[in-house]
């Protein structure tokens, strides 16, 4: 039995999303019936994330055992063949310790959310970015953002259906690069709430395009709680229309052996 880890590059609008859903067109779903086909071998492959409908990855990763004995070249080329038209590729298989596990080891994630801030839209990013035509303040969302680096309770930022326990998070780093007409929206954590990215990126553009003005945003000495007052109201953000169902943010996986450029960010603990 040998553990392979893959690293995973796919165009998510096809998709209802990474995780395997009955009667669903998944990421998982769609890896698994390729391992099946290549390998004869029913397997349930374990990501490092689970990424929503609509969201592009560079770096996803997941493992899973294989029984049969196949050099690394072998098992790439193989599901990939069986991938066939989805918009799914192997780009790197490992073979790693029985430890690894591409959701318990990893060190943090890093997503980016972009927005295509331009009159006209583009065609060339439409897959990728959000289309925003009006000018957006540049300076007051870069404040704004380093609002949520910390540790906070985040309820106000994740949406109906979130299924984690504690809306506790940390986040490690915030900021926005700017690359021409692309703004784009960088978080890094361990983990992340459902939806929180979207829900964080709308908020931000609401301070933007001057729509809500923030007053105060207070986190207590213990960082668990957070509150961002607005003129009107407390803040909550969820179901943002500017970027709910929008698929713009792109992803990528990174472990500590073998780091990849990107937007999601895994890595090994220590």
């Amino acid at each position: 039995m040998t553990n392979i880890k893959l690293t995973i590059e796919y165009h998510g609008l096809p998709y209802c999303g990474w995780q395997y859903q009955k009667n669903e067109k998944t990421v998982q779903g769609e890896i698994e019936k390729a391992i099946f086909k290549f390998s004869g071998e029913k397997k349930t492959i374990q990501g490092a994330g689970r990424t929503d409908a609509g969201v592009h990855a560079i770096g996803q990763c997941a493992n899973f055992e294989l029984e049969k004995k196949f050099d690394d070249y072998q098992i790439l080329s193989g599901i990939n063949f069986h991938l066939g038209t989805e918009k799914i590729r192997i780009t790197k298989v490992e073979s790693v310790d029985n430890e690894f596990n591409a959701r318990f080891t990893a060190k943090n994630k890093i997503y980016n959310y972009q927005v295509f801030n331009s009159l006209a839209p583009s065609v060339i990013e439409d897959d990728f970015s959000i289309h925003i035509r009006q000018p957006l303040d540049l300076e007051a969302m870069q404040d704004a953002i380093k609002l949520f680096i910390g540790k906070h309770d985040f309820s106000s930022f994740r949406a109906h259906g979130c299924q984690a326990n504690k809306p506790l998070r940390t986040i490690d780093d915030a900021s926005i690069d700017i690359k021409g007409n692309k703004i784009i929206f960088v978080f890094k954590a361990q983990s992340f709430l459902y939806q929180q990215i979207r829900i964080m990126v709308g908020s931000l553009l609401e301070v933007g395009l001057k729509n809500k003005n923030i007053k105060i945003y207070l986190s207590d000495p213990a960082g668990s709680s957070l509150y961002n007052y607005i003129e009107n109201g407390e803040l909550k953000g969820e179901g943002n229309s500017i970027t709910e169902g929008i698929g713009s943010s792109r992803v990528t996986a990174n472990f500590a052996e073998a780091k990849i450029d990107g937007a999601f960010s895994i890595e090994d603990k220590e």
